[in-house]
């Protein structure tokens, strides 16, 4: 099956929202359309339920079918990435299938499975790497230096 669009979100876990971190086969003006979601968006909602959606074109969501018209695609995958709460979001299409064999189906969830582990791993360095940074400049003082420096 030849993929000729991909997008990959990240969901901002405090607020909910989505943020496009990488695309193919967009053009710039699309990706500036489609590059953040609200939180209650329907492309949230997607993640926060948990639902993989596989969708001919006929079936595409009438709020963005003038968007994926101009693309001529045929089908579309809507894939959530989670762990412990919600992580990201992948949206894939095609132009020469009109849908996605199980055999592509399985595949594509096994390789996402794979990159939310790593997404995860990430997000847990960069908040070690955070904590680590924001204790280096927090001042040490201890109570025994507190009490001979005041005798």
């Amino acid at each position: 099956m030849k993929l000729i669009v991909g997008l990959w979100y990240l969901v901002d876990t405090p607020t909910g929202e989505l943020e496009l971190v990488a695309h193919k086969g967009l053009s710039p003006a699309f990706v500036g359309c489609v590059s953040h979601h609200e939180a209650d968006s329907r492309q949230a909602q997607l993640v926060s339920a948990g639902k993989l959606l596989y969708i001919h074109y006929d079936d595409i969501l009438a709020s963005t079918a003038k968007l994926w018209q101009n693309k001529y695609l045929r089908t579309r995958a809507c894939i959530p990435v989670q762990r412990n709460g919600q992580v990201a979001l992948v949206n894939l299409a095609s132009h020469t299938f009109d849908e996605f064999s199980i055999n592509t189906r399985n595949t594509l969830e096994a390789i996402i499975t794979q990159i939310r582990d790593v997404i995860v791993r990430f997000r847990v360095e960069e908040q070690l790497r955070q904590t680590t940074e924001h204790l280096s400049v927090v001042p040490y003082t201890s109570e025994a230096e507190g009490d001979f420096a005041a005798k």
